[in-house]
Formats: structure tokens, sequence, C-alpha cells
């Protein structure tokens, strides 16, 4: 289940304040005690980021050009303050498959980061994104046997709909290498450009 030996599985994000952390656990925590036991796979508090771009398997000897890439695509961008709040669901909240937290704030500044990464990283990507960019935070990814729970999750993920939980200066962005196991991933950072 783990990576094929010469090949990495890479992302790009950007980590979030560990107050803002601490503070989705409790939705999370909350969000569990109301819908059905073990229907909802959660992100861990080492797991919460938000993506810019997945990449997919890069093989390993490309590491190198990839990280300059990586480098040039962040270079000359500005620290931006983002929001957190509001809780939905992908593809939506009737049909729940991915809980997320919405971000608000300089979001100008952030789209225009990623659509510098998703251009410059594109050769090292497995696939071109079709979808538009939607910053989110990612609590939890309901479980493909709990299909007959989704108008529960989604009832529940009403109660957060206008919630605020707080805001934060994005000033990095990350490389990141994604190991898969049984217990879940576990992320690497390759590289990292801190924002002006």
């Amino acid at each position: 289940m783990s990576d094929a030996p010469d090949k990495l599985r890479c992302f790009v994000a950007v980590p979030i304040d560990q107050a803002i952390v601490s503070t989705l656990q409790e939705v999370q925590d909350k969000l569990a005690h109301a819908i059905p036991r073990d229907s909802v796979r959660w992100t861990t508090a080492e797991q919460m980021h938000l993506t810019l771009k997945f990449l997919g398997s890069v093989p390993s000897s490309a590491l190198n050009d990839l990280e300059a890439a990586f480098r040039s695509a962040c270079e000359g961008a500005s620290a931006f303050s983002l929001t957190a709040r509001e809780v939905g669901a992908f593809p939506s909240l009737r049909n729940p498959r991915v809980l997320w937290v919405g971000l608000t704030g300089e979001i100008e500044p952030l789209r225009a980061l990623q659509g510098r990464i998703e251009t410059i990283l594109a050769p090292w990507a497995q696939k071109a994104e079709d979808r538009p960019f939607h910053p989110h935070l990612t609590l939890g990814r309901v479980r493909e046997n709990a299909g007959r729970h989704a108008r529960q999750i989604g009832e529940q993920l009403q109660a957060f709909r206008a919630a605020e939980f707080g805001d934060w200066q994005a000033t990095e962005v990350r490389l990141m290498r994604s190991q898969l196991s049984p217990k879940g991933s576990t992320y690497t950072t390759l590289a990292a450009v801190p924002l002006r």
C-alpha cells in the first residue's frame, strides 16, 4: 500500500495554525457524537492542511526538478490571512461524501498562488484538475458503507453552517510527501517556501 520505491506521492499545501486545528477537532468530536459511530473517517490533526495541488506519484529521479519548479511557483508570493468558517460537504449536504470547512479572507492572493502552482507543476501532476479550486479544510470522509446515514450526517452539518472557527496568517507553502499505510497517511515536508 506504500509508495513504489522509485516513486513518491506528493502534494503542495499551506499549513494551518494549531489553534484552528484544535477548534476543528472539537467540531469533529461534536459531529462524531451526533452521527452513527464509524460512519466517517476523520482527518487527524497531523493531516489537516490546505491542499493547493495534489500531484500523485512522482519519480524519485524528478524530485530535484520538482522542488526547483515548486520554489519558482511560490517566488514573490505574499502572506495572506484566512478565516475558517462554515461547514459543508462535497458533492452536497444531501449526499455528503467529503466533509469540509470553508475559507474566506484574502482569497485572491491564495487563488493567484494556487494558479501559479497548478500551471508550473503541471508536468509533475498525474492528472490535470478539471474542477475549479475550492479552498477548504477536510474534516473527514464518509465511509463507503455509511451511505444510508448520509441524510443524518447532512442534517448534523447544518448546525455549523454559520459557525466561524478562527483566522490565521498563511506564511509558508510546503511540498509534501504522503506515505500510505493501513493506519492512514503520514506526511513529510520535502521543501518549504516562506511567503513574504
